[in-house]
């Protein structure tokens, strides 16, 4: 009865902590408040990001996560409805974002930036340009990587190590 008794109140004790990180971080808890303070950071810094890519949307989200997507003629937008390069834009400006918050807010800082194969689909040259600038601006103590089909990067980028595939097999060319 004792061991039983023992057992029941650890048992208890671990509902009580589990009870409690539940209340915690459901959704009106403090992972509501927390994400309160960082989507309004997230938002300015994808917008900053926006203004550099050269592309004339406003980005906007709630503590939900639903975007809103403004142009400069007042017209909303969803993801869905923007153009491929649109679309690279948002994510790299996104992408861009959380990790500027990331090295502000967590002290995460990484020194190896790996972009595989993100310049090839629907950005432009202009929008490839736009990119390695913010890269070669925000990356300057980082080693980035770009794994890219577009041989027009061989004069933009400090080096390059042309692969192929032979036989399945990858080799440096």
């Amino acid at each position: 009865l004792k061991y039983i008794s023992n057992k029941f109140d650890i048992i208890s004790k671990k509902r009580d902590t589990y009870s409690i990180a539940n209340e915690l971080l459901k959704d009106g808890g403090i992972k509501s408040t927390i994400i309160k303070q960082y989507i309004p950071m997230l938002v300015g810094y994808v917008n900053h990001y926006l203004e550099e890519l050269n592309i004339s949307i406003k980005f906007s989200m709630d503590e939900n996560f639903n975007e809103s997507i403004t142009t400069r003629y007042a017209n909303e937008y969803q993801y869905g409805n923007l153009s491929m390069g649109e679309r690279s834009r948002l994510d790299l400006a996104i992408a861009f974002a959380w990790r500027q918050i990331a090295k502000l807010k967590g002290s995460v800082h990484c020194n190896i930036l790996i972009l595989d194969e993100i310049l090839d689909s629907g950005l432009d040259i202009n929008g490839t340009e736009d990119v390695l600038g913010i890269l070669e601006d925000v990356c300057k103590d980082t080693s980035v990587f770009i794994i890219s089909h577009k041989n027009a990067l061989d004069d933009k980028v400090r080096s390059v190590i042309r692969l192929e595939k032979v036989n399945g097999f990858t080799r440096v060319v």
